[in-house]
């Protein structure tokens, strides 16, 4: 984008996943993020005149899991390597004892190291959990059958935030589940229909005022959930 704002050139154009964009510091080329060569890759393209010149060059194949810090003076570049792994187990407890029985195990076989947040359902036959699909943001929300082992994925067009658990409503066909909204900065929580996919929003902060920590009532008619000041970091309860 040009300083007057006259000119927008796209520098890529490609398919994939593209995002993490930073200028050298010479300012003759932008280096960028890149999932078209398999892994999470850090891409190079030179720049002339604001216009692309000439086509992606490839820096490193693949960085792994990481996320960028930036780019120093001398045009190092710096970044955070995840090498943890989040997943989503069960495990069988003894009533009386509140004891573990036995090893606890993984709920999926799928994208291991990528599942999190689970929540029974009310009749205790079915979990639902994220599945975070690509490097960031979390993709998918997964309805697995414990008798069955069965897995359906939703795509809802909600970018997931928050860290705890799914939560049903009483009738099991529907999630409340936590989005975020990176232009606002605040947190939305929404209905999620699992028969369509569907989001519907169920309440939204407003600017600098942060919720978190939600727990929804048996009847599915009041949200109950934490209350932050951004700017008075002060802490409440609604």
């Amino acid at each position: 984008l040009s300083r007057d704002g006259l000119r927008d050139v796209p520098l890529v154009r490609h398919p994939g996943y593209d995002a993490d964009a930073f200028w050298a510091p010479d300012g003759k080329s932008v280096v960028f993020t890149s999932m078209r060569s398999g892994g999470l890759g850090l891409w190079r393209i030179r720049v002339d005149d604001g216009k692309p010149a000439g086509p992606p060059e490839v820096v490193n194949a693949n960085i792994g899991r990481s996320f960028p810090l930036g780019l120093a003076s001398d045009g190092s570049y710096y970044y955070a390597l995840r090498t943890g792994m989040v997943d989503v187990y069960t495990a069988e407890l003894d009533p009386a004892t509140g004891q573990v029985l036995g090893k606890p195990l993984p709920l999926s076989e799928r994208f291991i190291g990528s599942n999190m947040q689970p929540g029974w359902s009310p009749d205790g036959q079915y979990v639902a959990y994220i599945s975070r699909r690509r490097p960031v943001g979390y993709d998918a929300v997964v309805i697995r059958s414990l008798k069955t082992g069965e897995e359906r994925d939703i795509l809802p067009k909600v970018r997931f935030g928050g860290s705890g658990p799914l939560l049903w409503f009483a009738d099991g066909n529907a999630l409340m589940v936590t989005g975020y909204d990176p232009k606002k900065g605040g947190v939305t929580y929404y209905r999620l229909d699992l028969n369509t996919g569907d989001v519907t929003v169920l309440l939204a902060s407003a600017a600098g005022k942060l919720t978190q920590h939600p727990g929804l009532s048996p009847d599915g008619k009041t949200i109950f959930h934490g209350f932050r000041d951004a700017a008075a970091t002060v802490r409440t309860s609604r």
